[in-house]
């Protein structure tokens, strides 16, 4: 034990076989060597924690707990290599900066009013990371839980970015005040993302489905969200977004709450779903396109099966649709049953048919009650339905046929 008034500075580090408790009082603590618990007591392998605590600065080339914990508490830190049996818990009240950091217990590191940085941190158990500005790491895995705060304090959020090269957990929880950035995730169960500017890329690497949950930070809905997972299902209780892409192998996707969503673009195995909720024209390239007026629904999407209760703008008749009844009647019964895009159902009443029981009388009223000049006959009719609008499918006779006898049927 080293108890100073000021500062310790070691040249070669200190190597002990039980505990190490370095206090500085009124400095910092420097080490060129290793700080080193654990070693041979009279022949026997060692055991003792190392604790570090100083009113300055920590810069320690490395510190090894081979049978006990880590603790440092100081200005800021930058340690080269954090090796330990059991947890870890760094406090800085500036920023936070380590090379690698391994243990066999849980890892937490909270910087006061700076930045956390790392190149690797390895967690036994749980990983918790909580910092003012930017968390940026080449590789986190942990083998619990994982929970990240950047720049989110007191329900507060100020500009951070959150960003790991690769990462590995059974669960994934982060808030960030503006930019997430997760490449290369294995996620066992589920992850929990609020932030502005939202990117994930990984897979899942658990049983059943992976839970993925999307919100703003300091508004309900975040900005944007770019993400590709390799997954066999995925479950979005919360899909808060304005801008959303979500690209995956998953045969099957349930949103079950969407809300503040402006643009959707759903990339499954069997499936493209297309949704631009501020204006409903249409969109190529999408087997299913959706459209919501108020920006919040649900969707189902199974296969090749959409449920949902948005309004379908248009589907291929390669997909099916499934909406809500809301009948009357029906109400209560809950049931859903197929129903013809909206192009479809366009295409009918623009049929020539339909059009003239609909104008009735009009051509005489255009000339004031008289008779129509020999040989003058409306036009708008005679155009293909497919050249007045945008339709989904291949057109052809027999498939128009069907679609016509099946509205007609459900009508």
């Amino acid at each position: 034990m080293v108890d100073a008034g000021g500062a310790i500075r070691l040249d070669e580090g200190v190597d002990a076989g039980g505990d190490i408790d370095l206090l500085a009082r009124g400095g910092g603590i420097s080490s060129g060597g290793s700080i080193h618990s654990g070693g041979q007591v009279d022949g026997q392998p060692g055991s003792g924690g190392i604790r570090l605590v100083a009113a300055g600065d920590v810069d320690v080339a490395a510190i090894q707990a081979d049978a006990g914990s880590i603790a440092v508490d100081g200005g800021s830190l930058s340690i080269g290599a954090l090796v330990a049996s059991a947890d870890i818990d760094l406090l800085g009240r500036g920023f936070i900066h380590v090379g690698s950091s391994h243990s066999g217990g849980a890892q937490a590191w909270r910087a006061g009013t700076g930045d956390i940085a790392f190149d690797e941190l390895l967690a036994g158990t749980q990983a918790f990371l909580d910092s003012l500005l930017d968390t940026r790491g080449r590789r986190l895995s942990a083998g619990s839980d994982a929970v990240v705060n950047a720049g989110w304090r007191d329900g507060v959020a100020s500009e951070a970015t959150v960003w790991f090269d690769q990462l590995s957990a059974t669960t994934l929880d982060i808030h960030s005040g503006n930019v997430i950035h997760v490449g290369d995730a294995s996620l066992g169960e589920s992850a929990a993302l609020h932030g502005r500017d939202i990117a994930l890329y990984g897979r899942h690497t658990g049983n059943g489905s992976l839970n993925l949950w999307v919100e703003g930070i300091d508004s309900p809905a975040a900005d944007r969200l770019d993400a590709v997972i390799d997954a066999g299902a995925i479950l979005v209780p919360r899909l808060f977004v304005v801008d959303g892409t979500l690209r995956t192998t998953a045969d099957l996707v349930v949103i079950e709450d969407a809300q503040n969503v402006d643009h959707l673009r759903l990339h499954t195995a069997n499936a493209n779903v297309l949704m631009d909720n501020t204006t409903p024209l249409y969109l190529a390239g999408a087997d299913v396109q959706l459209y919501e007026l108020d920006k919040a629904f649900s969707l189902r999407q199974a296969g090749l099966v959409s449920t949902t209760n948005a309004y379908v703008v248009h589907r291929r008749y390669t997909h099916q649709v499934l909406v809500p009844n809301f009948q009357a009647s029906h109400v209560d019964t809950l049931l859903e049953f197929q129903r013809n895009s909206g192009a479809r159902y366009s295409e009918q009443h623009l049929s020539d048919g339909f059009t003239d029981q609909r104008l009735g009388d009009l051509a005489s009223e255009l000339f004031y009650g008289g008779e129509a000049p020999e040989g003058w006959e409306l036009t708008w009719g005679a155009m293909p339905a497919e050249a007045r609008m945008q339709l989904s499918g291949d057109g052809s006779e027999d498939e128009t046929k069907k679609e016509e006898r099946n509205l007609g049927a459900m009508l």
